[in-house]
């Protein structure tokens, strides 16, 4: 399930646009949205209330899943399923919220959790069934949830056949993570590239095959499906973020990914749901190692933990280092 939480708020993210000074309130809010901003798409929805408003609702909740406020957020996205029974929208971003709350759920809860979110597929698709973003979200449920929950590999492969039927691009995608499962992990990632490539603009094949890339240190795949990503979506956080930890894994391309993680440091709201500046700086800190340069590596990590006392691979890491000068000396 934590795979289907990265892909679902990949998709919660689109892309930027800028925000003009004749934007309505909600136009300013979707604006702040559309640049990573929720934090501040928070404060102009709160600034300016429409809860008749069944758009003001959805935007309400998805900024405060963002912002990782998702018990606030659901009233807001069942007051807007009422209110706009026929709509998919506030059913998929009550989805984000509930596929995040998986991490810090029991057991049973969920297991609960778990056929709320089968549930709030099939609503989707039923509501939209030509929105190939909700089938391939039901197929991927089905392909790895247990039956328990109501996991079942026959839905899987009728949405995985849908899929194809509305777009070969879409059909491709499925068919590469369907070998992913079954752990023909390169098949997979090649069918990843191949839907990347010949469908840009599928934005929920690059990620994945990012991801894919690094299992199988696939480092050049990695590179250049980040890149392009950039080029489509700049700024995004998630690609930047994973630009560095690809830098920061291979020893490669050093430059790109430190001015990537520095990037993603310098943007004023981090997403809880994003990998945290702890996390960035860890990564800096190995791409500074990685280049030599013991003094920067040791500052970002002291950084790292600064904002994390508990971080265990930064100090670690720390340790690892100080632990090489001493036995440098005594040579």
């Amino acid at each position: 399930m934590t795979k289907q939480l990265t892909l679902l708020l990949l998709l919660l993210l689109p892309t930027p646009l800028l925000a003009g000074n004749d934007q309505s309130p909600l136009e300013l809010a979707q604006s702040a949205l559309d640049q990573w901003r929720a934090d501040r798409a928070v404060s102009i929805l709160e600034q300016h209330r429409d809860p008749e408003n069944v758009e003001w609702l959805k935007l309400k909740g998805l900024a405060l899943i963002t912002v990782g406020r998702i018990d606030e957020a659901m009233p807001y996205l069942e007051d807007a399923k009422t209110r706009a029974p026929e709509d998919a929208e506030p059913h998929w971003y009550r989805l984000a919220g509930l596929t995040a709350s998986l991490n810090d759920s029991g057991a049973l809860g969920q297991m609960r959790l778990a056929r709320q979110i089968r549930r709030a597929l099939e609503t989707v698709v039923e509501l939209d069934p030509d929105n190939p973003e909700y089938r391939l979200g039901l197929m991927q449920f089905h392909m790895g949830a247990p039956r328990v929950v109501g996991g079942r590999s026959s839905v899987a492969e009728e949405q995985r056949q849908r899929l194809a039927e509305i777009d070969p691009h879409w059909g491709l995608l499925a068919d590469a993570l369907f070998l992913i499962s079954e752990k023909e992990q390169r098949a997979g990632l090649d069918g990843l590239l191949q839907a990347w490539d010949e469908g840009r603009g599928i934005e929920d094949a690059a990620m994945p095959a990012v991801f894919n890339a690094q299992a199988l240190e696939d480092w050049a795949a990695a590179r250049k499906t980040l890149h392009e990503y950039l080029a489509m979506k700049p700024g995004n956080p998630s690609a930047l973020y994973q630009l560095g930890r690809t830098a920061a894994l291979s020893g490669e391309d050093r430059p790109a990914g430190k001015a990537a993680l520095e990037e993603y440091l310098a943007l004023p709201f981090h997403s809880p749901l994003m990998p945290s500046a702890a996390a960035a700086w860890r990564r800096l800190g190995e791409i500074h190692l990685a280049g030599g340069d013991a003094e920067q590596a040791q500052q970002a990590w002291h950084q790292a933990l600064k904002l994390d006392p508990e971080f265990e691979e930064a100090r670690l890491a720390l340790e690892a280092l100080q632990n090489g000068e001493d036995e440098e000396k005594r040579i």
